[in-house]
C-alpha cells in the first residue's frame, strides 16, 4: 500500500455563521484535486473490464480539468 498524502480536514467552525473566504476555497479546491488525483490513480490500479474502466479515467479527467479551472479562477478571484 503506497503512503497517502494528509488532507486537511473541515473544522467544525469553518461553515456556520461564517462569511465565505476566497483562501478556503482554495484549499478545498487543492483538496478535491488531491481527491482526484488519488481516485485516478486507484482506478488505473483497479482490474475489470477496460472499456468501463476507461469511461471511468476519461469522466475523472473531465473532473479534474474542471477543479483545475475552479482553481483558477479562485486565484483570480483572490487578487
Amino acid at each position: 500500500m503506497r503512503d497517502r498524502p494528509d488532507l486537511r480536514v473541515v473544522g467544525p467552525n469553518e461553515r456556520e455563521g461564517k462569511d465565505g473566504s476566497i483562501a478556503t476555497l482554495i484549499a478545498d479546491l487543492e483538496i478535491a484535486h488531491g481527491h482526484i488525483v488519488e481516485a485516478r490513480a486507484e482506478a488505473a490500479a483497479c482490474p475489470g473490464d477496460e472499456l468501463e474502466l476507461s469511461d471511468l479515467g476519461d469522466a475523472l479527467l473531465v473532473a479534474d480539468a474542471a477543479v483545475q479551472k475552479a482553481l483558477r479562477h479562485a486565484h483570480r478571484a483572490k487578487r
